[in-house]
């Protein structure tokens, strides 16, 4: 989906809970006007020592993160 696509839905207001690896280039912090705007009630969380396969790489810390906000 691009950003045209999410303008339709725009903004979304269920908490959201975005989780990236700080090693990723992935997620920018210039992403984050568009995160705002988009999903207002959401958060990014980031994991040390892993990349764009948090899951994979830091799943620890990975299901934490996601059962914390569950």
């Amino acid at each position: 989906i691009g950003l045209e696509e999410l303008e339709l839905y725009a903004p979304c207001h269920v908490p959201t809970r975005f989780i990236k690896g700080n090693n990723s280039t992935y997620y920018l912090q210039e992403n984050e006007a568009d995160r705002e705007l988009y999903f207002p009630d959401s958060e990014v969380i980031g994991i040390n020592a892993a990349g764009h396969w948090v899951h994979s790489e830091q799943p620890e810390q990975f299901m934490k993160a996601v059962t914390a906000f569950l």
